[in-house]
């Protein structure tokens, strides 16, 4: 069995540390200072591809697979686990919802409109109602 990466593995590695030392690394500590993440971050994610790393090129993705994706999520957790969130959440959530559930899965043709490769989502999570509290 050979574990070694392959020259694709290990240049999507290399682009995405590559990315963290010139985009990330250099900002962190003011973003976490201002508790927020600069927003034009998210158009760079999408312009080298990792917004759309796992979806098919047909369908305007990267092409990627899951062990591209890993090595990207961990590089982008090295310099901020936020700027890691913000990959794994459109990848993990939205992305293969999508896939999964979308047009495509029904008609064959696809989802069309913005490459997810440079389109940010997002995913919300209904929280369960507080349990009410009694005094004791």
């Amino acid at each position: 069995m050979n574990l070694e990466l392959s020259e694709e593995q290990t240049a999507v590695r290399q682009l995405a540390k590559d990315f963290v030392d010139r985009e990330v690394a250099p900002n962190v500590i003011a973003w976490d200072r201002a508790e927020e993440v600069d927003r034009s971050l998210v158009k760079k994610l999408g312009e080298v591809g990792f917004l759309g790393l796992t979806v098919d090129e047909e369908y305007g993705g990267s092409g990627g697979d899951h062990l591209a994706y890993c090595l990207v999520t961990e590089e982008l957790g090295r310099g901020d686990s936020s700027v890691r969130g913000i990959v794994s959440v459109s990848l993990g959530l939205v992305a293969k919802t999508i896939a999964y559930w979308g047009a495509r899965s029904r008609s064959g043709s696809g989802c069309r409109g913005s490459p997810p490769a440079r389109t940010s989502a997002a995913s919300a999570s209904p929280s369960p109602a507080p349990a009410p509290t009694r005094a004791i």
